[in-house]
């Protein structure tokens, strides 16, 4: 049997490799990207081209596979300690960007929730981050100087708890915006960001706010798309996760 990607592939003719200046892609609907060790992901494989693997070689502090896990298709679940690291890397330098990550938050705690952070491991510098809110909002912090302090733009509508959903965040070089489903955007003016050399972390912050939930598909293009170009990937993930 075909596996989703091949399965949606063959309908839309469509990958996100198509788009240049992708720099990292993390599918676990691809049975050759989520490296499954003792019921633990060891390495979420980058389909990227630039060898941007997620890895974390500490047992019991790396996320789950959940072959069901998002609308019966796979996925990697995290919880208190689990996260993976991808090492920073010339691909991942950006002027402009966007990110995508389908996920199912299935926390409920008042405590904000981490997804995915470029933030040094010692916790005195961050690029940007991407978080649910102890209200329950969907938020990036972007910071100029890459300090700890930073600029945040945040959903004006709560993100359902135990729901899937496609997050997106992207800059164009001096606007960050944000948007959920493909629905309207939130936006605030930013500045231009501060390419750091911290490692990407997903699933928690570099001192805490670990991420309850699912991942299914992370996207990150360094560079700002076109409004036909992010409709092409934007399509594709709806359609591909089965989102609304």
């Amino acid at each position: 049997m075909l596996s989703w990607v091949k399965q949606l592939f063959c309908v839309s003719g469509f990958s996100p490799a198509h788009i240049s200046g992708l720099a990292l892609w993390l599918d676990a609907q691809d049975g050759a990207s989520p490296i499954v060790e003792n019921g633990e992901v060891a390495e979420w494989t980058d389909k990227s081209g630039h060898a941007n693997h997620a890895t974390h070689a500490i047992e019991n502090e790396r996320p789950g596979f959940d072959p069901l896990g998002i609308h019966g298709k796979p996925a990697l679940t995290f919880g208190e300690t689990a996260r993976l690291y991808v090492a920073d890397s010339p691909s991942l330098d950006f002027t402009g960007m966007h990110l995508y990550v389908v996920c199912q938050p299935e926390d409920g705690t008042s405590r904000s929730r981490v997804i995915a952070t470029k933030f040094s491991t010692d916790a005195q510098g961050r690029e940007w981050q991407l978080e649910i809110s102890a209200a329950q909002r969907f938020g990036f912090l972007g910071s100029v100087d890459g300090s700890i302090a930073g600029t945040h733009v945040v959903s004006p509508s709560p993100v359902a708890f135990g729901q899937p959903c496609l997050l997106h965040a992207w800059y164009d070089g001096a606007e960050v915006s944000i948007s959920v489903n493909g629905g309207d955007k939130t936006s605030l003016l930013l500045g231009a960001f501060s390419n750091t050399p911290n490692p990407i972390i997903l699933g928690r912050g570099a001192v805490g706010g670990a991420f309850q939930g699912k991942i299914g598909e992370v996207l990150f293009f360094s560079r700002a798309l076109t409004a036909a170009e992010h409709a092409k990937v934007q399509q594709y993930l709806m359609r591909k996760w089965t989102l609304s």
